[in-house]
């Protein structure tokens, strides 16, 4: 399966993540301490937290095949 995306950014700051999404910052700040997100490993000094996008869709992506393939069998 193969569906183009298409990302204006690859990563994004805490806070524009959670306005694209509809959810609060500190929702997001909550998902990223859980392991539920993927971030950019900061440089030294670096204090500003920013979400993977490329791995992010990257995992939606495997999900959406695996999802298919399971689909696929229960027909049968």
């Amino acid at each position: 399966m193969n569906n183009p995306m298409q990302l204006d950014m690859p990563y994004l700051p805490v806070d524009e993540f959670a306005r694209r999404w509809g959810i609060t910052p500190q929702a997001v700040r909550g998902m990223v301490h859980e392991g539920k997100l993927p971030i950019k490993r900061k440089k030294r000094g670096e204090k500003k937290v920013y979400i993977n996008m490329l791995a992010f869709w990257e995992h939606a992506r495997q999900d959406m095949e695996e999802q298919a393939k399971d689909n696929f069998f229960r027909v049968f």
